[in-house]
C-alpha cells in the first residue's frame, strides 16, 4: 500500500519518472559474535545474507550514462592556460591556439604532440573574445574587445611570427561587442554584427602585406546571434536570436537567400556545420524550445520551404542548451557542450547516424565539464579540446581557468573490440537498474503504453543467439533498400566550348495567310527550304533583309524576320518561294500574303 502525504500538494510540472529494479540484501539467522569490535559480548550478527531486490519509483533521477554502442571520451590531462576563451586548432602544423579573456588578453601556440607552449603574443588593454583561422593556417584572426567597452576590433597576425605587431586591425565604427567572424572559402573574411546588423566581407587580400579592398556591407534583415561557414564552401550561414529564420550567403554573388525554419517559434542561439552525402549540414540549437534540431541544407531550392529539411527527429530532454558544438570530421558525431539551469559545464556526445535512422539512444548522458567551459575543438588525432575560464576572480579557493583534453575512443565500430580485455560492467554506485523511464510526467497523468519508455535509461544485455540472429539477417538482406533520390548537387562549372560544327540544312515550314480577295485561289502551304549560310537567290531584297553575295546576286534572312512579301503562284502541292517587292510582284500575278519566318 503507499501511502499519500497530503502535507503538500504536488506541482504541475512535468517530472521525469525512473522505474528502478535495486539490489538488496536481507541479513537472518543471527549467530553469536565472539569477537565484536565493540566488545558486547552479548552481540549478534547475521549468519547468512539472502539476495532479494526491491522496485522502486524515483522522481528527476540523474540521469546515468545510456549511452550503450556511443563513443565515449575520457579527461585525460588539463593544460593550465587561466581565463582561456577561444581556441583553434591548426592539424596541418600540429599547432593548437588559445586566447584569453579579460585583460589583458594573450594568445598562445601550443604544440599539439607535446602540449608545450611554443609561441605567445599579448593585446594590453583588449579582452578576448574569438578565434577563426585561414584554410591554409597562414593567417589568424583574433577577435578582441576595449578593456573599457566599445566596438570590436579583428587582429590579423601571421602566424609564422605570432609574436609580431598584426598586420592590421580591423576596425568598423558601430559593430559594438556582439559580432561573429568565419573565414570563409577563399580566405575571404566575414564578420556579422548584432548591434548594427549588418554582415561584412572582405576579400582574400585582407591578410596581405598592402591595405585591403574596403569590404562589402550586407543590410540582415534580424539581429543575428551566429555565423557558421558551410562545409561545401559555396554558402554561409547566418541564424538569428528574435526570428524563426536563417539566412543562407552565397559566396558567389554575397546575395542573401532566407530559409525559415519549420517551427516560426524557434530561436537558434547555436550553429555548427558539417556535410551529410556532399550536402551541408548544421546542428541547431533551439533556446525557443530547449531542443536540438539536425537539419540538411539546399538553399537554392526554389520553394523556401524546402531549403532546410529535418534529419530525424528534434532531440529533447537536453537538461540544459548547447553553447557550442563541433561535428567529427566525417559528420558522423556532433560533441556539445553545455550549460544547465545551475550554470554548470556539461558534455554530451551525439549520433547523426542514430537520429537519422531513429534509433535510440541518440544522446550520451551527462559528461563533466570544466568550470566555466566555453569553446570546444577537435584534432586529427581524435582529441576534444574545451578551453574554460575557471572560477570567478573573487572566488575562495579558486580553480583556475585552462585547456582539457579529452580522448575519444570507439569512433570506429572496429574500436568497440579494444575493450574486450576491460572488466565487466557493474551496476551503478547504488546498486540499482532503470527498467521504464516516463520522461515528462506530471501529476495524476494515466500510465499508458504510449509513455512508458523501456529502452531510454535501460541497459539491454542481448543473449549471443540473438546477435548472431541479427547479423545473419544483416547478411542475408544486404545493404539497405534504396532510398528516396536526394536533392540536385549543386550546378558545375561551365564546360570547354566545344569544335565548331558543319552548316546545317534547316527546314521551316510557314502558314501563308492571303488577302481576303484572292484567299480561295493562292491559300497554301508552303515549305520553305534555306541553308542556314546559303542565300535566297532569285529574289530583289525586302525590308530586314541582308546582301549574301559578292556579286549583289543573293540574300540571306536575319535570324529573326517579320515582313509583308508576295508569293508566286505555283500549282502544286509544295512549291518554291521566290520574293518580289509591290508592283513587281502584281505584275505576276502573285497573291498578297503575310509571313512570319524564323531561323534558330
Amino acid at each position: 500500500m503507499i501511502k499519500r502525504d497530503t502535507s503538500e500538494l504536488p506541482d504541475d510540472a512535468p517530472h521525469r519518472v525512473s522505474l528502478i529494479l535495486r539490489y538488496a540484501e536481507c541479513p537472518t539467522e543471527p549467530v553469536p559474535a565472539v569477537f565484536n569490535g565493540c566488545g558486547d559480548d552479548q552481540a549478534c550478527l547475521p549468519g547468512k545474507l539472502v539476495d532479494g531486490y526491491q522496485f522502486e519509483i524515483a522522481f528527476d533521477r540523474p540521469v546515468q550514462d545510456p549511452s550503450y554502442g556511443l563513443e565515449t571520451i575520457d579527461w585525460s590531462s588539463t593544460n593550465n592556460i587561466d581565463r582561456a576563451t577561444a581556441v583553434a586548432v591548426d592539424d596541418a602544423r600540429s599547432h593548437v591556439y588559445v586566447l584569453t579573456g579579460g585583460a589583458p588578453s594573450e594568445l598562445l601556440v601550443l604544440d599539439s604532440t607535446t602540449d608545450a607552449i611554443i609561441g605567445s603574443a599579448g593585446f594590453s588593454g583588449w579582452q578576448g573574445r574569438d578565434l577563426a583561422l585561414s584554410a591554409d593556417g597562414t593567417r589568424l584572426m583574433v577577435m578582441l574587445v576595449p578593456e573599457g567597452g566599445g566596438d570590436a576590433g579583428i587582429a590579423v597576425l601571421d602566424t609564422a611570427d605570432i609574436a609580431a605587431a598584426p598586420i592590421r586591425t580591423l576596425a568598423v565604427a558601430g559593430i559594438g561587442e556582439t559580432a561573429f567572424m568565419s573565414v570563409l572559402a577563399g580566405d575571404r573574411f566575414a564578420l556579422a554584427s548584432a548591434d548594427d546588423a549588418t554582415l561584412r566581407v572582405w576579400e582574400d587580400d585582407v591578410g596581405a602585406a598592402a591595405d585591403p579592398s574596403a569590404p562589402v556591407e550586407i543590410a540582415l534583415p534580424h539581429a543575428v546571434a551566429g555565423l557558421v561557414s558551410g562545409a561545401g564552401g559555396a554558402f554561409a550561414y547566418l541564424h538569428y536570436g528574435d526570428a524563426g529564420l536563417m539566412s543562407a550567403l552565397r559566396l558567389s554573388d554575397l546575395s542573401l537567400i532566407d530559409m525559415p525554419l519549420a517551427d516560426a517559434g524557434s530561436r537558434i542561439a547555436m550553429a555548427a556545420g558539417s556535410s551529410r552525402d556532399g550536402i551541408d549540414m548544421l546542428a541547431l540549437a533551439d533556446t525557443a524550445n530547449d531542443r536540438i534540431l539536425l537539419v540538411s541544407v539546399t538553399a537554392d531550392a526554389a520553394a523556401a520551404s524546402d531549403r532546410l529539411t529535418a534529419l530525424g527527429a528534434p532531440v529533447t530532454g537536453l537538461s540544459g542548451m548547447p553553447v557550442d558544438g563541433v561535428f567529427s570530421a566525417g559528420g558522423n558525431w556532433l560533441y556539445l557542450l553545455y550549460r544547465n539551469a545551475a550554470d554548470e559545464a556539461q558534455l554530451r556526445l551525439l549520433s547523426v547516424a542514430r537520429l537519422v535512422l531513429g534509433t535510440s539512444p541518440v544522446l550520451s548522458g551527462l559528461i563533466k565539464a570544466p568550470q566555466d567551459a566555453r569553446a570546444v575543438a577537435l584534432t586529427h588525432d581524435k582529441r576534444l579540446l574545451v578551453a574554460f575560464a575557471g572560477d570567478a576572480v573573487d572566488a575562495d579557493p579558486r580553480v583556475p581557468g585552462g585547456l582539457a583534453e579529452y580522448m575519444i575512443s570507439a569512433e570506429r565500430c572496429i574500436d568497440r573490440l579494444d575493450d574486450v580485455l576491460d572488466p565487466c560492467p557493474t551496476c551503478e554506485a547504488d546498486d540499482a537498474l532503470v527498467l521504464a523511464t516516463i520522461e515528462a510526467y506530471r501529476w495524476e497523468d494515466p500510465f499508458t503504453d504510449g509513455v512508458i519508455d523501456n529502452r531510454a535509461e535501460r541497459r539491454l544485455l542481448p543473449s549471443t543467439s540473438l546477435i548472431a540472429e541479427v547479423l545473419a539477417c544483416i547478411a542475408e538482406n544486404g545493404g539497405g533498400a534504396a532510398g528516396e533520390q536526394g536533392p540536385p548537387g549543386l550546378p558545375g562549372a561551365d564546360g570547354a566550348d566545344g569544335a565548331d560544327g558543319a552548316m546545317a540544312r534547316m527546314v521551316k515550314t510557314a502558314r501563308m495567310e492571303p488577302m481576303a480577295e484572292t484567299a480561295s485561289v493562292y491559300a497554301r502551304t508552303c515549305r520553305i527550304s534555306l541553308a542556314s549560310t546559303g542565300p535566297i537567290t532569285g529574289a530583289p531584297p525586302l525590308a530586314g533583309m541582308r546582301s549574301a553575295g559578292s556579286n549583289g546576286t543573293g540574300w540571306s534572312l536575319p535570324s529573326t524576320w517579320t515582313a509583308p512579301f508576295w508569293l508566286k503562284p505555283c500549282m502544286n502541292s509544295q512549291c518554291n518561294c521566290f520574293c518580289a517587292v509591290g508592283r513587281t510582284a502584281r505584275k505576276h500575278g502573285c497573291a498578297p500574303i503575310a509571313i512570319a519566318m524564323s531561323m534558330s
